[in-house]
């Protein structure tokens, strides 16, 4: 495959020099181009804003849709002054195509080639010119360094006939005034982290780039450099300060590095100063971390020298004036199963071919290549280890030794530095520089797997938010915000593995035990506990606790492992991990730890759980264990909640005498206890009760009586809002007043918050029979298949008032479209995203 990059040279002074009618030249441009490429075989693999990226069958196609392109640009009667001069770049190979899109290291070349070319100019790499037949004029350019940073490649251009050629020196390495290190392979994505730092350094003059180490701190302020070359006409010069431990050596480094000699009378910072003044350099200061007690010299050297820039990597900031801090973030990862568009499997793959020359991106491999680079949560450093790997290990054997990367990522090139030959090198480099106090806290804050809120570090670790801060600046806390906007502070995985042998060495039973009883507590005080309880916001900073929850579990004692499940199984009802919340709360109670209360409380949930599922049986028996529990402790507040969950299970067994019965003994007991939320949620579930019983406007009147009470106490929380909403929608649809009806489903659609997998699936099921009743019979199927995706998915059941519906719903749509109609729309809402289709929603007129 040959590739071809074009764009038009200068075209931000061409935009500001003919204003509206840039417009019209770049359509124009587009054009001529465009015809060029089709009638030599061209694809169009991209096209955005004055640039092509086109590939072509063989190196004659492009060499001839190159040549005619540029022709017929030269040819355009353009305006006077508004002439468009396009560069363009040349090169074959063999790129991958991955889901419609080209990748690999031969579309970089390809890329480099064009940027290295001026406006109306056409330079071929060698690979290219050795491709083309002998029919081509190409003249033997010798030797150049692009700005992908590897070694010399030689470049030809091709001479078109009646057209200028001879032009400028290329814009390549060799042409500037640089000392950018030769590199062994090229870097992989980070174009949008490219433009932001090239972007930066030209309107800040201190930028500094921090991240973990591993994270291509050095990599990137490199590739940016070489996007600089142009900008800085005095040089960009990289100041390696790896050996570097003396923070008076630094302007001495820089001195060496532009090979100054010391002068008489003078300093060798006032020699510096002297040289740089009025000329325009751009420095890239590589590991400042170590010596980070002279950034006061940087701030002089910039105060005397207006036109020198500094771009410096660092696991911490500089914390001078000026200084813009750009914390480098992993490689872009998938999302799903396929690799498109993602940096992390790029990387893996090309280094793996590097390593292997047998390695294929497949369909085979693929799935493993993602489980790879998202254990390794993207960290470059860790998959160019791994990656190194495939020579000698079968992908599924990385795998399964992820889980003790530190001893699996070991042996990268000779060729690299000491401390980036192993990802434990380079993380025992960031930890070595820390004080005691952080090498302390750093140990200890291993113990949240899920990372944490800064009031449980202070608790359980002694932590302050000097000590937080300091980590998170040395790079080896992250920060990200929870539900509630709060910080949660985290490890990436791999730098948690060696904090955990740190703390493992100096005893961490004490903070293990503290760990455990505190979210223990936590549970206990915070946990929306039952379904009418629920609130969204208290759900979700739960849920952002999961994965603490779980090792604070595998701590606990049975009785106190109960009385947390319990505390927090409405969280997995919640989201629709109804098998989860089931699992945990069976695993709890089978331990038999002999508490009643939470015993009752834990049986509630599990025939909640399992109701939901379908698996009718087990959830009443759960259902009147724990009212039989509840009424021997004599506790109102549990009995009514375990009622509802009981009588859920009885109605839909079909023993609805017995769970209207039980439903008014739960709403009597919860208002004889005072408990609001209990006896909202009692009369929910009587409305929904009267649901099944076809009995529309007692529904409407129960519902309505649960709305007036949550009202008056201010307890109008989202879950329950949903459901009275929908109870009384439902009715007032069956009493044939569409309108009402779908006004109310949309609006507990748009109240519903996301996770809430039963209060998106009901109002969206309905709504379904909405369009049934107004004659929309495709929109209705659609509605069908993407609920019944949803509902699958979580391993629900539809209850009886929704099930029958629906099968009659289907039974009524499939006889007006016929089968073939009816399969396409239902297989396409089955497709659809729910989060788009609940967006297309407006809100009902008022």
């Amino acid at each position: 495959m040959t590739l071809l990059f074009t764009d038009i040279e200068g075209s931000t002074l061409l935009l500001r020099e003919a204003g509206d009618d840039y417009a019209e030249l770049l359509d124009t441009h587009r054009r001529l181009l465009s015809a060029a490429f089709a009638r030599h075989r061209g694809h169009v693999v991209d096209s955005e804003g004055d640039a092509f990226f086109v590939a072509f069958p063989s190196a004659a196609d492009c060499l001839a849709a190159a040549a005619e392109a540029q022709s017929a640009l030269a040819a355009h009667p353009w305006p006077p002054g508004r002439e468009v001069r396009v560069r363009m770049g040349i090169h074959t190979g063999t790129p991958r195509l991955v889901d419609g899109r080209y990748i690999g290291l031969d579309v970089h070349h390809a890329a480099r080639v064009m940027a290295a070319a001026h406006g109306g100019q056409v330079v071929v790499s060698h690979e290219a010119a050795s491709a083309a037949d002998e029919g081509f004029d190409l003249r033997d350019l010798g030797e150049h360094r692009l700005k992908d940073l590897l070694g010399p490649q030689r470049l030809h251009q091709l001479v078109v006939p009646g057209l200028p050629a001879e032009f400028p020196p290329l814009k390549t390495l060799g042409n500037r005034f640089t000392n950018l290190p030769v590199l062994s392979s090229t870097l992989i994505g980070r174009d949008a982290e490219i433009a932001r730092v090239t972007a930066t350094v030209r309107s800040t003059r201190l930028v500094t780039l921090t991240g973990p180490g591993g994270i291509g701190k050095t990599r990137l302020a490199i590739q940016s450099a070489a996007e600089l070359l142009e900008d800085f006409s005095s040089g960009v010069y990289f100041v390696s300060l790896t050996e570097v431990h003396d923070p008076s050596l630094v302007v001495p480094t820089i001195a060496r590095t532009l090979a100054l000699q010391d002068r008489a009378g003078l300093t060798t910072e006032e020699t510096l100063v002297d040289y740089v003044s009025g000329r325009q350099l751009l420095f890239v200061l590589d590991n400042f971390e170590q010596v980070v007690a002279a950034a006061k010299d940087l701030s002089r050297l910039m105060q005397k020298s207006p036109d020198c820039r500094l771009l410096v990597t660092s696991r911490e900031p500089l914390r001078i004036d000026g200084e813009q801090m750009i914390d480098v973030p992993s490689l872009a990862l998938p999302e799903g199963d396929t690799p498109e568009g993602t940096e992390a499997v790029e990387l893996f793959a090309a280094r793996a071919t590097a390593s292997d020359d047998s390695f294929r991106l497949d369909a085979s491999s693929v799935p493993d290549v993602v489980e790879i680079v998202r254990r390794l949560e993207g960290i470059p450093l860790a998959i160019e280890l791994a990656a190194a790997r495939v020579r000698a290990l079968p992908l599924q054997v990385i795998i399964e030794r992820l889980d003790r990367r530190l001893d699996l990522l070991t042996g990268g090139g000779r060729d690299r530095d000491e401390r980036q030959r192993t990802l434990a090198a380079t993380i025992q480099w960031s930890y070595d520089l820390l004080e005691p106090s952080e090498q302390r806290l750093f140990s200890r804050l291993a113990a949240f797997p899920g990372g944490t809120r800064l009031e449980a570090a202070e608790a359980i670790t002694g932590a302050t938010i000097d000590g937080i801060t300091s980590l998170v600046d040395k790079s080896l806390l992250r920060r990200r915000l929870d539900p509630d906007g709060a910080p949660r502070y985290w490890m990436l995985e791999t730098i948690r593995e060696y904090a955990v042998e740190r703390l493992a060495e100096t005893g961490d039973a004490g903070i293990r035990a503290t760990f455990a009883t505190y979210y223990l507590e936590w549970a206990n005080e915070r946990s929306p506990r039952w379904i009418s309880d629920y609130d969204d916001a208290a759900g979700a900073i739960v849920a952002a606790e999961e994965t603490n929850l779980r090792a604070a579990s595998d701590l606990l004692s049975p009785r106190e492992r109960l009385c947390l499940a319990a505390s927090t199984y409405a969280t997995y009802y919640q989201h629709g991990r109804l098998r989860e919340g089931r699992a945990l709360l069976e695993a709890a109670l089978a331990e038999a730890p002999g508490n009643e209360y939470w015993t009752a409380f834990a049986l509630g949930g599990l025939s909640a759980c399992a109701f939901r599922l379908g698996d009718l049986d087990p959830a009443e028996a759960a259902g009147r264990r724990a009212v039989e529990l509840a009424r021997s402790l004599e506790d109102g507040r549990l009995l009514a909640h375990v009622l509802r969950d009981w009588a859920n299970a009885l109605v839909e067994t079909g023993r609805l005498a017995e769970g209207e019965a039980a439903l008014r003994e739960a709403v009597e007991v919860a208002r004889a206890g005072g408990d609001g939320p209990g006896t909202i949620g009692a009369l929910i579930n009587l409305g929904h009760l009267a649901l099944v019983k076809e009995d529309w406007q007692r529904a409407i009147d129960v519902t309505t009586e649960a709305d007036a009470l949550a009202t008056e106490l201010g307890w109008d929380l989202n879950v329950g809002r949903v459901m009275r909403t929908f109870n009384t929608a439902f009715a007032q649809f069956k009493l044939g007043n569409v309108d009402a009806a779908e006004a109310g489903f949309v609006e507990a659609l748009l109240v519903v918050d996301r996770s809430f997998v039963e209060g998106i699936a009901y109002p969206l099921s309905a709504l379904a029979a909405v369009a049934a009743a107004r004659g929309d019979a495709t929109r209705a199927v659609f509605l069908l298949g993407l609920t019944d995706a949803l509902v699958e998915e979580h391993d629900m059941v539809y209850d009886e008032v929704e099930n029958r519906t629906r099968v009659a719903l289907r039974r009524t749509l499939l006889t007006k479209l016929g089968e073939g109609q009816f399969e396409v729309a239902y297989l396409a809402g089955r497709a659809a995203a729910i989060e788009d289709v609940i967006d297309a929603f407006s809100a009902p007129a008022a």
